[in-house]
């Protein structure tokens, strides 16, 4: 058998990384985050758990790299920035509850991030810090054109209580957990939820 040459080799090496890092994506995408485990995310890239240690040192690196190769901020800052467009600042309530509600139906189409979201919530692991980055670089910009202003002053507080609604009523959809405090928690009832809140607390 020819030996490999070492141009050949490294392409290998960057065709398994990439299945492994795809296969983080895909293991959150069916299952659930306490299924990433090293020998499942190598069986589901159809390769051998010692290529992780191998190629990544351990699979929180391999997980960090997949979670900052998503770029979590960027998706944030653009969608915001989107519907910046389509509502002007002219009125503040309107801008906010606009982009709050954006941000909600982006969590409930992104399986993958709310896996995270659920595992960082229950183990504060440093290579899920970029969602937090994301989260306040996002809120951030938001909340900048009425920050010193005499009028449409926003109450950060009582807002960040209305976005770690949001957060966990995208969760709680997509778990099916159904009602809560006797309420039904819905996608259709969380959006009204979210454009009122804003309302009252802004």
């Amino acid at each position: 058998m020819a030996h490999e040459t070492p141009k050949r080799i490294y392409r290998n090496r960057l065709t398994t990384e990439q299945k492994l890092i795809s296969a983080v994506g895909d293991v959150l995408l069916n299952g659930t985050y306490r299924e990433l485990t090293i020998t499942h995310i190598a069986a589901v890239a159809g390769c051998h758990s010692k290529q992780i240690r191998s190629y990544f040192g351990s699979v929180g690196n391999l997980i960090e790299i997949y979670v900052r190769g998503r770029d979590f901020r960027a998706s944030y800052l653009e969608r915001l920035r989107t519907v910046c467009e389509a509502h002007p600042s002219r009125n503040a309530k309107k801008q906010i509850a606009a982009i709050l509600v954006d941000h909600f139906e982006y969590l409930l189409t992104e399986k993958q991030l709310k896996e995270l979201l659920v595992w960082h919530l229950n183990d504060a692991k440093p290579f899920l810090k970029p969602l937090d980055d994301a989260r306040e670089a996002c809120f951030s910009e938001m909340l900048a054109p009425y920050q010193g202003a005499e009028t449409d002053k926003v109450d950060r507080k009582h807002l960040s209580m209305v976005v770690a609604g949001i957060y966990w009523s995208a969760v709680w959809i997509d778990r099916g957990y159904g009602t809560f405090f006797g309420l039904e928690i819905s996608a259709e009832k969380t959006r009204f939820a979210v454009a009122k809140a804003v309302e009252l607390v802004c």
